[in-house]
């Protein structure tokens, strides 16, 4: 008789991995997860951020099936993000403070691990994730991956999506960053001109100046030691001319 198998199981786990993001404003509670990630086979660490506007630009970059979330974090709290989100990804909230508990289920998380986490309930929870990931493998259709266009910036009237080819420059302001759009609207935020020119694509901005990066679809014209978009006219630092010119010449 010819011998039959079965797959088990553990044996479909194998076949996927689910893809972890841990959002804490306490480095410490970064090593702990990852560390507990990394037991797991089912799981791979993609990384973590330290406040939401980080979460939430990993989140446009990357294919995220499951995030950690703190919900104690300054600027904006993990419920916030959650509420922000139109398509979460599978969300374990982590905190210190119960209190917040039944406004959680109502955002629909997987499960709420009270601080400090230990070992067993962290697994008690990846369980209860991968039995439901097993009722549905191989039903649901492989998400598209998301092509970041925009980044989120927090500012005194709340968090605004900025479209890339919305943007116009942006400007070092002290400890600020102005981001001016083409329609004349410009943002004031607190992040830095490195943390956001991390985000823009390469092909479509240039720095000028130590002070300056611009759209170099808004340029309109370069004359001496200036840059003109539309009527708004900008400085070329030294340091950053002669790689600027070649790349618009």
């Amino acid at each position: 008789m010819k011998e039959t198998t079965t797959t088990q199981p553990a044996d479909k786990i194998r076949e996927f991995s689910l893809r972890c993001l841990v959002v804490d404003d306490e480095e410490p509670a970064h090593a702990i997860l990852k560390n507990y990630i990394g037991q797991v086979s089912a799981l791979e660490y993609i990384g973590s951020a330290l406040n939401a506007i980080e979460a939430t630009n990993i989140l446009h970059r990357e294919k995220i099936d499951l995030m950690f979330l703190d919900i104690n974090m300054p600027r904006m709290t993990g419920l916030e993000l959650l509420e922000s989100m139109s398509r979460p990804p599978k969300v374990i909230l982590t905190t210190a403070y119960s209190e917040f508990a039944l406004q959680s289920y109502d955002l629909g998380v997987l499960d709420y691990l009270m601080k400090p986490i230990s070992f067993p309930r962290f697994m008690k929870s990846i369980n209860k994730l991968l039995d439901l990931a097993l009722e549905t493998y191989n039903t649901v259709e492989e998400p598209k991956p998301l092509v970041a266009d925009s980044f989120w910036i927090k500012t005194d009237s709340g968090l605004h999506r900025i479209v890339f080819q919305d943007i116009m420059y942006l400007q070092s302001f002290g400890n600020y960053v102005r981001v001016a759009l083409q329609n004349g609207t410009t943002h004031l935020t607190a992040h830095t001109t490195k943390e956001l020119e991390a985000q823009l694509p390469v092909q479509s901005f240039a720095r000028i100046h130590k002070s300056y990066i611009i759209n170099i679809k808004s340029l309109t014209r370069v004359d001496g030691g200036r840059v003109y978009l539309g009527k708004t006219e900008l400085p070329i630092g030294a340091m950053y001319r002669k790689e600027f010119l070649a790349r618009v010449s």
